[in-house]
Parts: C-alpha cells; sequence; structure tokens
C-alpha cells in the first residue's frame, strides 16, 4: 500500500457516493419525481472527485 494521503478521502468519497445513488435509485423508482431531477446531481459527485483526486495526484 502506497503513502498516498488522497486514497483514504477517496474511498470514503467514493462509498458515500455509492449509497447516495442506491437511495436515489430507490426513490426514483418508488414514483417520486424529486429523485429523477436529483439522480444526475449526485452521478456527477464520484466523477468531480476523481477528476480532483488525479489532478492534484499527477501534480
Amino acid at each position: 500500500m502506497d503513502d498516498d494521503p488522497f486514497r483514504i478521502v477517496g474511498l470514503v468519497v467514493a462509498a458515500f457516493a455509492v449509497v447516495f445513488v442506491a437511495i436515489l435509485l430507490l426513490v426514483q423508482f418508488g414514483g417520486n419525481a424529486s429523485g429523477v431531477v436529483t439522480l444526475p446531481a449526485f452521478l456527477a459527485v464520484p466523477v468531480v472527485a476523481v477528476g480532483i483526486y488525479l489532478l492534484v495526484k499527477n501534480r
């Protein structure tokens, strides 16, 4: 295991993103329209987090 300080942060962000997406998918399939609107926003969270992680790591 390397000494990358952002590894734990990335794992925590990924775990929260998976939980949020799972909850929003359940809400969406439950028939709540707000789940459909907020789902793309929460799908973008892990993409942005990975982008920031890669930018900082490659510096």
